[in-house]
């Protein structure tokens, strides 16, 4: 027999399974011993021991453990010298006389009583339940891992928020030196431009008081603002929870603490209920940490699908559309579009869609009766209108050249009979549907045009009422649009520092907005004087990024999930709506990031993607891996 290359092996479990019945059996400790050869397991059951007192000191891989036990399983001889297939757990049976072949264990059935044959556990089996403890352990050593970063990760966004006020606060004490400064200089611009007879026959002890009596006044003045400003930043409420924080910081987390419930990206799998009695033996520790499973909270994260045929393109995707029932996925890549199956998030090409003579910038399925319809638009200036049952030998159904320059963005209402174009020529386009459908035209003609941006339009968002739109532009604008008597007015301007791509509305009242290279997203409020205020900042990665337009914001209600793409960052954000309303505070939502998915500085920023209508799936593409990546939902809240 060819030796075993010498290696460190897990055998304690084997050792447990011989030294104790099966259902005594609570808890697996893995040690390691160190061998050469796996020739007689019997002969392992004689090696003293070592354990480790740590179950995070695990130092091998147990999987490859399993590998070698399958690979080498015909070594592993019983008395007769045959390989062995049953394992026999029985304390008043000899250990070299537990491992049985197919022989020995046929003689040991006619030999023993059915109680005894109950004691006999198939090779394999054992196996599994050793591959079954190993990922319990795993899951634990995670799941302790998790709760720690997920207070370090509290304490980061803690202290990016302190960051951002104490330096706008030492701007404002800044700003209040440099006019200190001024102040104490105009002063003596004043005295020099009095009349100069005045004071040279102005007594020299009473000249002096008063000019310093006033220099005494400035400095009394700005030294209170300037104590006031000190004041703020030593009270800032976020350096009290930096403090607060290091001061209570759980250094021995337990994975029955309820910070397991908000682990987020870190989530943590519960144990399935419906688990075989010799499982649920094997899993008891993992249960008596876990508590009630079917209570648990856990938060929204996507998780990459390995496609079993990639698909790659050095051309980019900049646009994605999900059908309703999210089977069927169309990507714009340049000029061409291109239909994939889902099935199991798994991906299968179909057909490509020729039509546009320039590059797709927005697509969108549309259901019209027992018809779908989808619509795309780009940098032709063009409107086309495809069916959906014709994919595989697809022609438009309508085109419309409906702007002067591209298209970059459109939003359809939820009846479906009211479109909405951005384009580079800087208007607004509201089309309507055509009711009579006659004429093969689903799209009537341009019923209204605003003119109120100066550069390109990026994006748009309808209110959920509907009666609201919102439009961001490179003018570092955003226009609050309102429907009034049947006509959609401008009846807000909001200028911004910096101009951005991308923006959303998450209730009638409340809209998010990115700012470009920004390390926040601005959260708007309408007021009670109905004009939008900036309400608050909520931190997300990708600030000072390269960034790039398309993949606008989406915001899906029915699972509270906000997708936001910043520089080489997609933030997913949980929308929590706060039961108890805050005098103090009108806003009633709060924003959560989850989970931050970085695709590095190598995607350049090109990072491409959408959200499925029910948020079940996320597809992308980026500059850097260049693939079509496909990403699922694996925790919603119970």
């Amino acid at each position: 027999m060819t030796p075993i290359p010498q290696t460190t092996l897990n055998l304690n479990i084997f050792i447990k399974f011989f030294s104790n019945s099966f259902l005594q059996l609570k808890f697996l400790e893995l040690s390691l011993i160190s061998r050469s050869s796996v020739q007689f397991l019997w002969k392992c059951i004689k090696v003293e021991l070592k354990y480790f007192d740590s179950q995070i000191n695990i130092k091998i891989s147990y999987l490859h453990l399993i590998n070698q036990m399958h690979q080498y399983q015909e070594d592993l001889l019983c008395l007769c010298k045959q390989p062995i297939s049953h394992v026999l757990f029985d304390l008043n049976v000899k250990m070299e006389k537990r491992l049985l072949c197919n022989e020995c264990t046929g003689k040991f059935k006619k030999q023993e009583s059915i109680n005894g044959s109950q004691n006999l556990k198939l090779f394999s089996e054992v196996m599994y339940l050793m591959e079954k403890n190993y990922l319990q352990k795993v899951q634990y050593i995670e799941t302790l891992v998790g709760c720690s970063i997920y207070q370090i990760e509290k304490f980061l966004l803690i202290t990016q928020n302190l960051k951002s006020q104490l330096l706008q606060q030492i701007n404002e004490l800044i700003q209040i030196l440099q006019d200190w400064m001024v102040n104490l200089q105009k002063k003596t611009a004043e005295k020099k431009n009095e009349n100069s007879l005045i004071l040279q026959v102005s007594h020299k002890n009473s000249f002096e008081e008063v000019i310093t009596m006033e220099i005494e006044y400035i400095h009394d003045n700005w030294i209170r603002k300037a104590r006031s400003c000190f004041e703020n930043c030593r009270n800032n409420q976020h350096y009290q929870k930096c403090f607060e924080f290091l001061q209570n910081f759980n250094k021995k987390p337990s994975p029955s603490s309820s910070s397991l419930c908000k682990l987020g990206s870190y989530a943590y799998f519960s144990i399935n209920a419906s688990m075989s009695r010799e499982e649920l033996e094997l899993q008891n520790f993992l249960q008596d940490q876990s508590g009630s499973k079917n209570n648990i909270q856990t938060n929204n994260f996507y998780q990459q699908i390995q496609q079993k045929m990639p698909y790659k393109s050095d051309k980019p995707f900049c646009a994605f559309a999900f059908n309703k029932s999210s089977d069927l996925l169309v990507g714009a890549c340049l000029k061409h579009m291109k239909a994939y199956i889902i099935n199991q998030g798994q991906l299968r090409f179909i057909s490509t869609m020729n039509g546009h003579v320039d590059n797709v910038r927005v697509i969108q399925f549309m259901k019209m009766n027992s018809k779908n319809i989808l619509m795309s638009a780009g940098e032709d200036k063009s409107l086309r209108l495809w069916s959906n049952t014709q994919l595989a030998r697809p022609k438009f159904l309508q085109k419309i050249e409906a702007h002067l320059n591209g298209i970059l963005c459109f939003v359809l209402n939820q009846l479906e009979d009211l479109l909405i174009t951005g384009s580079r020529d800087t208007t607004l386009k509201f089309w309507k549907k055509n009711n009579d459908l006659s004429n093969g035209c689903i799209l009537g003609s341009c019923i209204q045009t605003i003119q109120q941006h100066t550069h390109n339009i990026y994006d748009l968002s309808l209110s959920q009422k509907e009666d609201k739109l919102i439009s961001c532009s490179e003018d570092s604008r955003i226009l609050i649009i309102s429907l009034v008597q049947s006509v959609w007015k401008v009846t807000q301007i909001i200028q911004v520092q910096q101009f951005g791509y991308r923006l959303c509305f998450l209730s009638s009242n409340i809209f998010t907005f990115q700012p470009r290279l920004a390390d926040s997203m601005n959260v708007y409020e309408l007021n009670q004087d109905g004009q939008f205020i900036k309400s608050f900042d909520v931190q997300v990665k990708g600030g000072n990024q390269d960034c790039r337009i398309f993949f606008p914001q989406q915001y899906i209600t029915e699972k509270n999930v906000l997708i936001n793409k910043n520089g080489f960052h997609i933030n997913i954000i949980k929308v929590i709506k706060n039961k108890e309303q805050n005098s103090q505070k009108q806003c009633n939502l709060q924003l959560v990031v989850e989970q931050s998915i970085n695709f590095n500085q190598e995607s350049t920023g090109l990072i491409f993607g959408q959200l499925s209508h029910n948020a079940e799936y996320l597809i992308t593409w980026d500059g850097k891996t260049k693939e079509l990546q496909m990403r699922q939902l694996l925790y919603q809240k119970i």
